[in-house]
């Protein structure tokens, strides 16, 4: 007899439940949950943000399309703050000032932020002449911007420690960073703060600058909490309706840390995978440079992870930012609002 004519023969309650099971297979295929739709989110990086184009190149991000491009400090906080982009990357102080200006945006993680390794830089053969910053009073001193989350922290420690107002007892001079050393070396500024790099540049000459206050050490020895310099950020109206891309944001960030300190070839010479991102941050000026940004990193202490977003954290950070009143806002928000606890690390 024939396989066809065989088939034929089954009896009908075979065949009816061979159906039934089919229906079934395809009912259960048809009902299983969905993957999350992927988000695709714009960004404007800096140099500071590898961990974040990181994350995006290697896949590290669960169901999000980071589409980013590298642009410049200033412009990257003009846009936005304009709205352009819908997070963004600026300090907490900066989050409360928006605030402070109507501003409702929100400061929701330390996912690769960048330790604000500054402070007040002098020549080194001036060191004995000036070892406080009422020393520097009526002097020439270098800043990089305004505009800048250095400036404003650099206020904040002026007028609430030492009770001076930057703007009216030091001759200020607002340079581009990589300037502001080479006027310091040649006496046509007294002093300066800079951005990280080339705060890292300077100490690595000893014989040339000497660091005589160094800002988050400071906080931290007085208050138990690191500063960061950046972060993301975003209006918490977008923060409310994305909290999970948010956090896969954080979560995304945090695999980017670690994947570099797993690869740090692609970060520790000019040449690497990633180089051409940090190279901004003057990472590669000198061997000394690089080795020390590099033994920071590695050890924990040049990009932090989320956990350090800790409310133990937010509180010490917003001892901070209260000593801001009077400097860069006439009212402090209070942390919940410069700071979105939703996504605190437990």
């Amino acid at each position: 007899m024939s396989q066809v004519s065989r088939s034929r023969g089954l009896p009908r309650v075979v065949l009816a439940l061979t159906a039934l099971a089919a229906l079934v297979a395809a009912g259960c295929a048809g009902a299983a949950s969905p993957s999350p739709e992927v988000y695709t989110l714009h960004m404007r990086m800096t140099p500071s943000n590898v961990a974040w184009v990181v994350a995006q190149e290697e896949g590290l991000f669960e169901n999000i399309n980071l589409e980013w491009e590298l642009v410049g400090y200033g412009e990257s906080a003009q846009l936005f703050v304009a709205g352009t982009d819908p997070v963004g990357q600026e300090s907490p102080w900066e989050a409360a000032r928006f605030q402070s200006e109507g501003d409702d945006i929100a400061y929701f993680g330390t996912a690769g932020a960048l330790n604000f390794f500054n402070g007040i830089v002098v020549r080194t053969e001036d060191a004995e002449t000036y070892q406080e910053l009422p020393d520097l009073a009526g002097q020439k001193f270098g800043i990089p911007g305004f505009g800048t989350g250095s400036y404003q922290a650099f206020e904040i420690i002026a007028s609430s420690i030492y009770d001076m107002n930057a703007r009216e007892d030091l001759q200020l001079v607002e340079a581009d960073p990589g300037a502001l050393v080479g006027l310091l070396e040649t006496g046509e500024i007294e002093g300066m703060i800079n951005f990280t790099g080339q705060t890292a540049l300077a100490i690595t000459q000893p014989d040339v600058y000497t660091m005589i206050i160094n800002f988050s050490d400071l906080w931290q020895e007085t208050h138990g909490a690191n500063l960061v310099i950046n972060g993301p950020m975003a209006r918490r109206e977008w923060l409310d309706a994305n909290t999970d891309v948010a956090r896969r944001l954080v979560e995304g960030v945090d695999k980017g840390v670690q994947w570099l300190k797993d690869n740090p070839e692609t970060i520790d010479n000019p040449d690497g995978k990633y180089a051409h991102i940090t190279e901004g941050e003057g990472w590669y000026q000198t061997a000394d440079t690089t080795e020390l940004i590099m033994q920071m990193f590695l050890d924990g202490e040049y990009y932090y992870t989320s956990a350090l977003y800790t409310q133990e954290w937010v509180d010490g950070v917003q001892q901070f930012i209260d000593l801001g009143k009077g400097v860069f806002a006439d009212e402090i928000p209070p942390k919940d609002k410069t700071f979105y606890l939703p996504l605190l690390t437990e």
